[in-house]
């Protein structure tokens, strides 16, 4: 068979989509204020999510064509924009950790200089993603040029991280950050997995049959 490429996953986007935001913003203001509330449900259709420390707090709608979805898969809302919101806060959280922890930070530079080397310049795995993420919305872009390019990236990224050990030193990381976190927290972000798990095994669901699943 073929031989095996790696790959970031990093899709084109739909045809039509920019189109369809273009047709939104062109819309006169009062039918934009009637696409909110239809997307989003009315203004008093709010929850709310304080973030932990001084993060302040997320408002929510609960309301409209967004919610019915989120309900569908996660039996709340308010079980969705944990899952969302606080994934977010404590990814960042971890994040800043990690450009402090040594281990990390040495492996970090050894996989710049190994993917500097293929002619891949990139601070990090997620600036690569992110790099291939905005070649593919890029009017223009063919699919075999963003093959080639997530293609070159990715296969790097695939040897430089075995050579630097960037990833077991990022879960060496989180074992560190996470050990340090306050029970509640550690039993919050517990839920938080066991309530996405479900959500995939019900979209899953919800997908299989259809064409192209």
């Amino acid at each position: 068979g073929p031989r095996w490429r790696a790959t970031y996953g990093v899709p084109q986007p739909a045809p039509g989509a920019d189109r369809e935001e273009a047709y939104i913003r062109g819309l006169p203001a009062a039918q934009q204020a009637a696409y909110t509330v239809a997307l989003q449900g009315p203004p008093g259709a709010r929850g709310t999510l304080p973030l932990p420390g001084h993060g302040g707090t997320v408002v929510f709608g609960t309301g409209g064509c967004d919610s019915a979805p989120r309900r569908q898969l996660f039996g709340s809302v308010a079980a969705f924009a944990r899952d969302f919101y606080l994934s977010q806060y404590y990814r960042l959280e971890f994040g800043g950790f990690l450009g402090h922890y040594p281990p990390y930070t040495a492996a970090l530079g050894r996989w710049q200089r190994c993917m500097a080397a293929a002619g891949q310049r990139y601070a990090s795995p997620a600036a690569a993603v992110e790099a291939i993420s905005v070649l593919a919305a890029r009017p223009g872009t063919s699919p075999a040029a963003l093959g080639a390019a997530q293609h070159a990236a990715a296969g790097a990224d695939v040897t430089c991280g075995q050579r630097s050990r960037l990833r077991s030193r990022r879960r060496a990381g989180l074992a560190v950050w996470a050990s340090a976190l306050p029970a509640s927290v550690l039993a919050q972000l517990q839920v938080i997995g066991r309530t996405r798990q479900k959500a995939v095994r019900a979209a899953e669901q919800e997908l299989a049959g259809r064409p192209g699943y």
